[in-house]
């Protein structure tokens, strides 16, 4: 039975939380988290960039989606279905991109390009413009590759 509110002294491991199973455990311990506890205060959207830079794959939005749950989950949420936070997720990401974001993307530009392919940066910074990139330069990924 899956628990109705955080509590860290129950939920040791991140499969204890909702929605986490052991693939979507094994890629938050991809990105350097390895409890519950070190979810708290992490942002689900920069965690899913992360994660698609990482392991040069755009994955499925739904990981995104699982990866809200849990966050909101770890900040006292109650316990959700992952697609709950559909809804949320395509406001969001309509909305105009967030400058941490960009300033992440122009660096990762910068530290993998030649200088005459930093112009690819101009187009990030407009709203959808990072989605395209990404859909254009990542191969596509569904959580069912993971198992």
């Amino acid at each position: 039975m899956q628990p109705l509110f955080f509590d860290p002294a129950r939920m040791p491991a991140l499969e204890d939380l909702p929605n986490i199973g052991p693939a979507m455990a094994a890629d938050l311990r991809r990105l350097g988290i390895g409890s519950p506890l070190a979810l708290q205060g992490r942002d689900p959207y920069m965690l899913y960039f992360d994660l698609c830079r990482l392991t040069r794959t755009r994955h499925d939005p739904c990981v995104l989606d699982i990866f809200i749950a849990a966050a909101h989950f770890v900040e006292g949420a109650p316990a959700k279905p992952w697609w709950t936070y559909t809804a949320e997720r395509q406001r969001v990401l309509k909305s105009p991109l967030p400058a941490a974001a960009v300033k992440k993307a122009a660096r990762e530009i910068a530290l993998r390009s030649p200088a005459s392919r930093l112009d690819r940066l101009s187009k990030l910074v407009s709203g959808g413009a990072m989605r395209a990139e990404a859909k254009r330069t990542l191969p596509r990924r569904s959580p069912s590759q993971d198992q």
